[in-house]
């Protein structure tokens, strides 16, 4: 849900094939309209991208590459993409400058933070990738920091404590309870 009436976050999923689905989550600099074109061509690019590109790396620096080309130097985009395996049980993912997913396995929290910069901004970049072991029980949480600075009535932040307390308190429901 935008802050205000038109945003620029976005998540998609994407049917690979019959055993991998693409993750995306993403954070377009700005708001208002503006923000919301850009990721609205973001998102058909990375669509596109997806269709040929199985490696998140690749995917996320193709998608750079197009952004570059296409905008101004103020308008960039932070995502995350991953490839879910649900026949091997993993996530295999890239972080192009955005909030880190999260895993709760136990009382850890596995941080998705390998890939690179934002997109839209540096021509040359490349990007790495990482691919994390999913086991039963796992808790995956994906967000914009529309989620951690939103702020209640006394302008206190929700922050990632919250966050952190809520996953674990809450755990074992389904993924709508949770949310």
């Amino acid at each position: 849900m935008p802050c205000r009436a038109v945003g620029g976050d976005f998540y998609d999923f994407i049917r690979l094939n019959n055993a991998q689905t693409g993750l995306v989550i993403a954070d377009v600099c700005g708001k208002s309209v503006g923000a919301a074109l850009l990721m609205a061509a973001a998102r058909s690019a990375l669509r596109v991208h997806a269709e040929h590109i199985m490696e998140p790396a690749d995917l996320v620096g193709r998608l750079n590459h197009s952004l570059v080309r296409g905008t101004h130097p103020e308008e960039f985009l932070t995502l995350l993409y991953g490839v879910l395996d649900t026949e091997q049980r993993t996530l295999t993912y890239s972080n192009a400058g955005h909030n880190p997913g999260l895993i709760y396995r136990g009382d850890e929290i596995i941080e998705l933070g390998i890939g690179g910069v934002v997109t839209g901004v540096l021509e040359r970049t490349t990007y790495e990738q990482e691919t994390v072991p999913l086991l039963p029980g796992d808790v995956l949480v994906l967000y914009t920091d529309g989620l951690n600075e939103a702020r209640n009535e006394t302008n206190e932040m929700f922050g990632l404590e919250r966050l952190h307390a809520i996953v674990r308190k809450h755990r074992e429901k389904s993924a709508a309870d949770l949310m």
